[in-house]
């Protein structure tokens, strides 16, 4: 047995799942009563994950999503309060950051579908904060030597970042093997 909020909420579900059977599948109507911390546990676990990836989203699961959804069941949620939760979370932290939570989210809702504990991803649709992008503009030649000049000792490292472009990783994880004459091969980061 399962019980709903509404008249509506339960017509809803049994349209649903009168829907799923006649495309030959079926659904457990108990199959979303795993927590989405037991869930989201079992289904990072098993991703192929970068360790500063993994670290990220552990991250949002314990910042953003665990909180707002605390002992919650995954059957149990709704578009309409990950729209709230969404919002709630814009007026906090950054588009990004706001955008990453949704995202691992709904990618957590996607495996329960794809392993048929749910019928749809509530997550989907859901609105999201835009993300703004500022133009960037380059130093010139003499911004740089000035922010070099000051950096003393770290002088050529603020001169190569300035002029190759690379990111933080990347250039720490430099080795002499990869600089070879005229060329820097960037075969790897820091982080792997």
């Amino acid at each position: 047995s399962r019980s709903f909020r509404s008249r509506a909420a339960a017509k809803s579900f049994r349209i649903e799942l009168e829907a799923a059977q006649a495309r030959g599948g079926s659904l457990d109507p108990s199959a979303g009563s795993i927590s989405l911390e037991t869930w989201a546990e079992g289904v990072l676990e098993g991703l192929f994950l970068k360790p500063k990836t993994r670290e990220n989203y552990r991250s949002l699961l314990r910042s953003r999503i665990l909180p707002a959804f605390e002992g919650r069941r995954l059957g149990s949620l709704s578009r309409a309060e990950i729209q709230r939760w969404v919002v709630g979370m814009a007026a906090e932290v950054s588009p990004q950051r706001t955008r990453a939570a949704h995202g691992l989210l709904s990618q957590l809702l996607d495996e329960a579908v794809a392993q048929g504990l749910l019928l749809r991803n509530p997550a989907k649709g859901v609105g999201l904060p835009r993300v703004m992008r500022r133009e960037i503009r380059p130093l010139s030649r003499d911004e740089l030597g000035a922010v070099a000049e000051a950096a003393g000792r770290y002088s050529a490292l603020v001169w190569w970042l300035g002029v190759m472009g690379t990111r933080w990783a990347e250039t720490v994880g430099l080795r002499w093997k990869d600089i070879r004459g005229n060329e820097a091969v960037i075969g790897s980061t820091l982080s792997e």
